[in-house]
């Protein structure tokens, strides 16, 4: 269910980013931080199947104390490929991500995976690099739940 709450929301967001002002300061300034973050060559890079993805990239921290690294979501360059890395915490260091649907996710050409695995990351302000590596874990759409079974590892880097 979180899973289909996120794809939402991303696809919310893609729209709201298009415009340019929502009329709402809050929203308009993560606009404008996704954008500041896009221009300065922020990446993301990750290997699953044997097939490299990268992408512009993005942090957000959530009220609830979540920090996120992401793919960018406005002037997307692989539009087929989306990720969330969602993790507790702030601090520069080794995090779990994916346990108790924290909501990380990856999109690969119209499929929705679940992600679970570590991070371990440096975070210096506003900028933060580092690598992880995890499980991904097919969530079908007919189904919430995903796949008990592995559908493959996945590792990446990126940079801030």
């Amino acid at each position: 269910m979180k899973n289909t709450a996120l794809l939402f929301f991303a696809l919310f967001m893609t729209s709201v980013c298009f415009a340019q002002t929502t009329g709402d300061a809050k929203v308009d300034e993560m606009i404008k931080k996704m954008k500041q973050q896009q221009q300065s060559n922020a990446s993301i890079t990750y290997t699953f199947k044997g097939k490299t993805y990268k992408d512009a990239a993005m942090t957000d921290t959530t009220k609830k104390g979540y920090y996120q690294v992401l793919s960018s979501l406005i002037a997307d360059k692989t539009p087929d490929s989306t990720i969330l890395i969602s993790f507790m915490g702030t601090a520069s260091g080794t995090h779990q991500f994916g346990e108790k649907n924290n909501g990380s996710i990856v999109m690969l050409n119209g499929s929705v995976y679940q992600m679970k695995g570590t991070v371990t990351i440096v975070i210096k302000g506003a900028k933060a690099s580092g690598s992880f590596q995890g499980e991904l874990y097919l969530v079908r759409q007919k189904n919430p739940k995903p796949d008990a079974k592995s559908s493959g590892k996945i590792s990446g880097t990126f940079k801030i």
